[in-house]
């Protein structure tokens, strides 16, 4: 048996492979293709406080035969995932794929997001000198394309998924674990100070609105929120979000690094927006 460590937003998980000491072990390339695949996703996040408490555990086993279950009314075949056999720790099992395994931690980690004043929210984000911006808006509405321009400036947190916590007084952007699309996303699991979040919208000139409205911003924030168990503690954070005032624009772009790169730089930066922001509702 043997173990791995990783941070992710702020949590120890604990990922345990026991090797089965039967006589019809699975082949052993099935658990070290696994393993290793899981370390080429996890690798930035592994933790060396291993003598902490873990906040999840997760225990891989041999499964020579998955469990199937079949629904009759239209003929789907359904194979064993994972099963979660307490609110701290999951079992999954060495054939499962990739993909399925980042479905279980998804799961895994939007559950303890939201126990944890916490949510996971589809954006694209950067960081600028320590600060982190977030971009949301609708399919097309430029997500990718105002974090690939930015990218060539600044640090590129994600143009997926980016997860949002609280901690003490203070809102945190975390990376994700996932695969980007972007493969120049260097990940790391510290925190960045989250400063602004802007609610894009393509334009011939680029401009920006103040929002005040937090009935708006609460419904619009809820489209692209990634939710877990519990959305009471959900709602709650979101509300505590949203009453920093400085912190939600609407971002109006035209497609051009130059002015983009220039505009963060000399603008939003400085923030020598304030004295000319006009508001909207």
């Amino acid at each position: 048996m043997d173990s791995l460590f990783v941070s992710i937003t702020g949590f120890l998980i604990k990922i345990i492979f026991i090797k089965d000491t039967s006589k019809k072990p699975i082949p052993e390339y099935l658990r070290y293709k696994f393993k290793s695949e899981i370390l080429y996703i996890l690798g930035s996040f592994i933790s060396e406080d291993t003598n902490k408490t873990p906040d999840f555990t997760i225990y891989f086993y041999d499964v020579l035969q998955p469990e199937q279950v079949i629904r009759k009314t239209d003929k789907h075949f359904f194979v064993y995932h994972y099963k979660e056999t307490s609110s701290t720790s999951a079992t999954g099992y060495y054939q499962m794929s990739i993909s399925q395994f980042e479905i279980m931690l998804s799961n895994i980690l939007y559950k303890l997001l939201t126990k944890n004043n916490g949510f996971g929210i589809h954006a694209s984000a950067v960081e600028i000198q320590g600060k982190a911006y977030i971009f949301l808006g609708k399919s097309g509405a430029g997500k990718s394309t105002i974090s690939q321009f930015l990218g060539k400036k600044f640090r590129i947190l994600s143009d997926d998924l980016i997860f949002i916590r609280k901690i003490n007084k203070s809102f945190f952007a975390f990376q994700t674990p996932f695969m980007e699309r972007n493969v120049l996303v260097v990940k790391s699991p510290f925190p960045t100070l989250l400063s602004k979040i802007f609610f894009l919208r393509k334009n011939n000139h680029t401009s920006l609105l103040k929002i005040k409205d937090n009935k708006s911003l609460h419904n619009k924030i809820l489209k692209s929120v990634r939710i877990g168990d519990n959305e009471v503690s959900l709602s709650k954070t979101i509300n505590q979000l949203l009453s920093n005032d400085e912190m939600f624009y609407m971002l109006s772009f035209e497609k051009n690094e130059k002015k983009i790169i220039d505009f963060f730089q000399n603008t939003i930066i400085t923030e020598d927006y304030k004295t000319f922001l006009p508001t909207v509702d």
